[in-house]
């Protein structure tokens, strides 16, 4: 079981509400069908544990805190906060134990900027596999 998905355009966050999932539509990668490209969360399949990445680029003047959410409630965050010139880049992991059902997604926590999203790139990612 593991899912690779990443976010295919630009996201600006000013849009968002707080725990908006983020939607990583293009999968590269989903064998065992557990994660869903409509709602951005993984159903755990089986009990077990699993690990999860995810990765993101914020544009010049951002900041951006997004969070791994499991059963909707918080696990994990991550922040990147862009200087007046440069991209940032923020990168996470985890290992989770789930039961059988148990969903996760990472979603929009706070902050104003622009999510880096391209097919070419992949800068903004979710991945997880279980042991």
């Amino acid at each position: 079981i593991y899912f690779s998905a990443y976010l295919k355009s630009h996201t600006k966050t000013e849009r968002m509400a707080q725990y908006q999932p983020i939607v990583f539509t293009e999968v590269m990668t989903n064998e065992g069908g557990a994660y869903d490209a409509n709602t951005g969360e993984f159903t755990a399949p089986r009990t077990g544990a699993y690990a999860f990445f995810w990765e993101f680029l914020v544009f010049p003047k951002g900041t951006v805190v997004l969070e791994l959410q499991k059963q909707h409630k918080t696990y994990a965050h991550s922040y990147a906060h862009g200087s007046d010139s440069e991209f940032e880049f923020a990168s996470k992991s985890v290992i989770i134990n789930l039961l059988k059902g148990e969903t996760v997604r990472i979603v929009y926590f706070m902050g104003k900027g622009k999510l880096h999203g391209e097919a070419y790139n992949k800068y903004t990612t979710f991945s997880g596999f279980s042991l």
